[in-house]
C-alpha cells in the first residue's frame, strides 16, 4: 500500500496514471514570456525585469514558442552583465538549451554583439553551473574563447 493506505498507481492504470505523468501546467502566459523576453533584449531597467519574475517566478526558466531561448540566453547574447547576474542568483537554469542546443554560454560568446562584459559574463556562467558536458558540447567558434 502506498501513503496513506492508497494502492500505488502504475503507468497504465487508467485516468490516474496519465494525470500523475502528465506534465505540470505552464503558470504562465506566451504573453508573459514575450514581455519579459523583449524587457531583456531591450535593456529595459533591471527592476521590471525583477518586478515580472517577482510576480511570477517561472518566467526565469521559460522559454520562446519559436526558438527555445530563455531569458539568460537573451541577456547573455546581449551582453546585459547585471541581468546575467540576477538571473543566475535567482537559480535561472544556466544549462537550458534553445532549439538548437545552444547554452547562455554559447550566445554569450558567438553572438556578435560587442560587450566589455564578456569575460565576466563567461566567468559567470561557467562558475555558476554549465555542466561538462554542455561546455563540451559548445560549438568551435566557442571553445577556444572559453580557454582565455
Amino acid at each position: 500500500m502506498g501513503i496513506c493506505g492508497a494502492k500505488p498507481v502504475k503507468p497504465g492504470d487508467g485516468p490516474q496514471a496519465a494525470a500523475q505523468s502528465a506534465p505540470p501546467e505552464p503558470t504562465f502566459t506566451d504573453e508573459q514570456v514575450k514581455a519579459l523576453h523583449s524587457t531583456i533584449r531591450w535593456s529595459k531597467p533591471l527592476e521590471d525585469i525583477k518586478k515580472m519574475i517577482a510576480a511570477c517566478p517561472d518566467l526565469i526558466n521559460a522559454s520562446d514558442k519559436g526558438n527555445g531561448n530563455t531569458a539568460i540566453h537573451l541577456a547573455c547574447q546581449n551582453g546585459h552583465f547585471a541581468t546575467v547576474n540576477y538571473l543566475i542568483a535567482e537559480k535561472a537554469a544556466v544549462d537550458a538549451q534553445n532549439d538548437t542546443g545552444n547554452t547562455a554560454l554559447h550566445m554569450a560568446v558567438v553572438w556578435p554583439l560587442p560587450s566589455p562584459h564578456l569575460p565576466f559574463l563567461i566567468s559567470s556562467i561557467v562558475c555558476n553551473g554549465i555542466s561538462r558536458r554542455n561546455l563540451a558540447n559548445q560549438s568551435a567558434e566557442c571553445i577556444p574563447l572559453i580557454r582565455l
